[in-house]
């Protein structure tokens, strides 16, 4: 779309208004990219006790960057009650051993599966957990 929009210097108006054509298109071109959705975040560990500090600390490093999630912190025994309302689920690393039963209840399902390391679990570092989630989501 970009190639259709005029030139900066142009000086293209719209009789309406006192706007040049690529104001317009520019608000169009914004209207139609949408923003991406409120990030749907499942965090998993044994009771659920110990992912719900972490989460609340990854909802607090997210808030303060402006990023809209929604995480929610629950025992492992849960994940296929919320299976189908997620974009990523986080494994605490002490249950490891769930993977391979996570990748049955996932199917084809388009969530992002990821084990969080040991070193932000353990000190609740949600800065470093959101990085981690997000350079997953983004596929690196």
């Amino acid at each position: 779309m970009d190639s259709f929009l005029p030139q900066p210097n142009a000086k293209h108006r719209c009789e309406a208004h006192s706007r040049t054509v690529k104001d317009h298109l520019f608000d169009i071109k914004e209207r139609t990219v949408s923003s991406p959705k409120k990030m749907s975040v499942l965090l998993v560990c044994g009771a659920g006790a110990s992912s719900g500090f972490m989460a609340a600390n990854i909802r607090k490093a997210a808030a303060a960057r402006g990023i809209e999630m929604d995480i929610k912190a629950r025992s492992e025994a849960e994940i296929e009650s919320y299976i189908d309302d997620i974009d990523a689920l986080m494994v605490g690393p002490h249950l490891s051993y769930i993977l391979d039963e996570v990748d049955s209840y996932i199917d084809d399902r388009p969530v992002h599966v990821m084990l969080i390391p040991a070193d932000f679990y353990a000190k609740l570092d949600g800065e470093g957990a959101l990085d981690f989630l997000l350079s997953e989501m983004a596929g690196n």
